[in-house]
């Protein structure tokens, strides 16, 4: 398939995100539970870099030149993380909203999942973010504006240590020091997008942290077993729950490190040591693999474990990143039972998951 340069795509779709009744899906709380489509791509961790993800659409051939939808019936399912610190955040996510639209009437379906970079936003947690992003932002912003922003914030840390005032103060000039000199009104004007009652945020907070498509899972980080024993629709109402709530500065994951936008135990640990949890895991959630959008290997972006019962999709991004490496292009394709991975427009076959596990090795907590 014919490529162009990625300046000419960042053009054509904020372009295309300016025109009547293509720039936006819809923000109802999607389903989480589907019988499996026809074909299933899965991204993980965009990460706002716009050029890189539309290349790898394209080489998956969901995307025309125009970076129009012509992936008809198929499922894409972007594994959390999809904004971050590529400077083509804002049109990575108009495209993202448009495409969740163009799938739809075509038959098919955008999933885009809650990662860790998400919920960080929803949560004035700006670290993520490259100010080249929000650099032209908040010029009406005023500078007792800021200074409520931080006096909120060390107070939100203070109360989340009622029993250790000392620990919650240290906490706040820790959180002082790291903010004071970065909180621009740019950060903060690029922040209020994602509030409660703004589009982007009440976007945000109607999309799922996993889904369930046929027999396989997937998710930023995975179903841990803390999780495995509730549903997948339980699990999203939970942390729609949670999102409702106001924004708790830089404190939103202390209550949970194992859940699924943001767990990384499978990111660890030997095929021998992760074996017991995956197979309890699966067995609880009557599935058979999950496919999460982490990975740790920089040799391979996409990967697999225990005889593909649990795959670890990135979309290498990672490279172009910290420009380690000529930027790899990946995503993992499921049709049927055929598993494969695609790098830079090659394909390679992958293992097919086995049946359910029979028993859990691990009980529930």
């Amino acid at each position: 398939m014919k490529t162009t340069h990625p300046a000419m795509f960042l053009s054509a779709c904020m372009l295309l995100a300016l025109r009547p009744g293509v720039g936006a899906g819809s923000d109802a709380p999607p389903p989480s539970v589907h019988a499996q489509p026809e074909r299933i791509v899965a991204v993980g961790a965009v990460m706002g870099e716009f050029g890189h993800f539309v290349q790898t659409l394209q080489d998956a051939g969901l995307l025309d030149d125009d970076a129009a939808w012509i992936g008809g019936g198929a499922h894409l399912v972007l594994l959390g993380n999809t904004i971050g610190p590529g400077h083509g955040l804002m049109p990575t996510i108009d495209l993202v909203r448009r495409l969740e639209h163009e799938a739809a009437q075509a038959g098919g379906m955008v999933h885009t999942l809650l990662g860790r970079t998400e919920f960080e936003v929803m949560h004035h947690d700006y670290s993520s973010i490259d100010p080249i992003v929000y650099q032209h932002l908040g010029a009406d912003i005023p500078e007792d504006r800021l200074r409520e922003f931080i006096d909120q914030g060390m107070q939100q840390i203070i109360e989340a240590f009622p029993d250790n005032p000392e620990t919650g103060r240290r906490a706040a000039d820790r959180y002082w020091n790291r903010i004071e000199q970065s909180l621009t009104p740019g950060a903060l004007a690029f922040l209020d997008l994602f509030n409660p009652g703004e589009e982007l945020g009440e976007w945000l907070r109607t999309r799922n942290v996993v889904v369930r498509l046929g027999e396989f899972l997937f998710s930023a980080g995975g179903v841990s077993l803390h999780y495995a024993g509730k549903g997948v629709e339980e699990i999203n109402a939970e942390f729609r729950l949670r999102l409702a709530q106001e924004p708790r500065l830089f404190l939103w994951n202390l209550e949970s490190q194992d859940a699924p936008a943001w767990w990384r135990g499978l990111l660890s640990g030997s095929d021998s040591q992760l074996e017991p949890l995956i197979d309890s895991v699966l067995h609880h959630q009557r599935a058979r693999a999950q496919i999460i959008g982490m990975n740790n290997s920089k040799q391979a972006p996409t990967r697999y474990a225990l005889r593909g019962r649990v795959f670890f999709v990135d979309s290498g991004s990672w490279t172009q990143r910290f420009q380690t490496d000529t930027p790899r292009r990946a995503a993992l394709e499921i049709v049927g039972d055929t598993f494969t991975v695609m790098w830079d427009g090659h394909r390679l076959n992958a293992p097919t998951p086995g049946p359910i596990p029979a028993s859990a090795p691990l009980g529930l907590p």
